[in-house]
């Protein structure tokens, strides 16, 4: 149920950073890809604005933007 409730936050996060420009549909999958990889490694969970970040597609200032867009 909790990973249900990741996956809807982590849509609407991604949903909006592709209707803002900030992206393409494209990196989404891909970090969500990676994000899946890491839980799936026994890594702690990582938010899929932090990993865009790391991947040098997003900005903190955008995620933050994004975070307060979801309210």
């Amino acid at each position: 149920m909790i990973m249900e409730n990741r996956e809807t936050v982590k849509a609407k996060f991604g949903q909006i950073a592709v209707q803002k420009g900030y992206l393409a549909d494209e990196k989404i999958s891909e970090a969500l890809e990676i994000q899946r990889g890491l839980n799936e490694k026994g890594f702690p969970h990582k938010k899929l604005g932090e990993i865009l970040i790391d991947m040098d597609v997003l900005t903190n200032k955008q995620v933050t933007e994004i975070l307060e867009m979801q309210g």
